[in-house]
């Protein structure tokens, strides 16, 4: 059986700048967790995760240290209104070995600093296209290096 987590959260689009509610919204991660039915998480849900589930449903930029008090993914999503995809950071902090709080969503560029930040990046990294900002050059790479290991 497939396990998605479904985040719902608020995004407002880059692109036309309309608010994207928390229920409406379309951010979710395949492969994320161990339950056997989508889970809907919301601002503030404690989700039963390790590191494992991060690298199994994302491509690692940088593994997390074992210190480290928060996990910091890039995933994408789409625009209720004018459909631009773009990337979401999702912000997941530590409460325990298997337990991470989902923290904070917020829209960002894959800039440098956004991908030198962050711990994972999407899967579904190809299914946008270039926003103001990004490092192309860069995500370029991560999807050439995400190809070869196929």
């Amino acid at each position: 059986m497939s396990h998605v987590i479904r985040f719902q959260a608020s995004l407002t689009c880059t692109n036309c700048g309309s608010l994207n509610d928390a229920r409406s919204i379309h951010l979710y991660t395949p492969g994320l967790g161990q339950e056997p039915t989508d889970t809907y998480a919301k601002l503030g849900d404690v989700l039963e995760l390790e590191i494992l589930d991060f690298e199994d449903a994302y491509f690692t930029l940088r593994r997390p240290a074992e210190d480290d008090e928060a996990v910091i993914t890039l995933e994408v999503w789409g625009c209720r209104v004018c459909h631009r995809v773009q990337i979401a950071q999702l912000r997941f902090e530590r409460v325990d070995a298997t337990h991470w709080r989902f923290a904070q969503a917020s829209v960002v560029p894959l800039s440098s600093a956004i991908l030198d930040e962050a711990h994972f990046i999407s899967r579904n990294l190809e299914e946008r296209g270039a926003n103001p900002a990004d490092d192309v050059d860069r995500v370029r790479a991560i999807l050439d290096r995400a190809g070869a290991r196929s």
